[in-house]
């Protein structure tokens, strides 16, 4: 690597994420920052089933805004996505032992 590039290792990718970032302060990003430039539609809840993380890419999917949903539970998070109340997947893996009627149809 020479002299003059070694500051610069990957404009590119850096560009792409944020443009006025450097890698030197890369480690200041915040969760939610990484979640929203994800392209995938992504949420999460926690242990309690309320949401956590909405990124933009759900907010395009569902038309509902993160700030509309977070820190709501009660299966919030499936009212944009089934028109309904009900547990989803996700309700499924944080209790695993919970007899829970999912309904999914493939």
């Amino acid at each position: 690597m020479t002299e003059e590039n070694k500051d610069n290792v990957c404009p590119n990718k850096m560009s792409a994420f944020n443009s006025h970032r450097t890698i030197t302060d890369i480690e200041s990003v915040r969760p939610e920052e990484i979640i929203d430039f994800i392209p995938d539609a992504i949420f999460a809840i926690d242990l309690s089933g309320k949401v956590i993380a909405w990124n933009r890419a759900m907010e395009e999917l569902t038309g509902t805004l993160g700030k509309d949903i977070l820190g709501k539970g009660n299966y919030e998070h499936a009212l944009p996505i089934y028109g309904a109340r009900r547990p989803t997947l996700v309700d499924l893996v944080l209790k695993p032992d919970a007899k829970l009627k999912l309904n999914i149809r493939i």
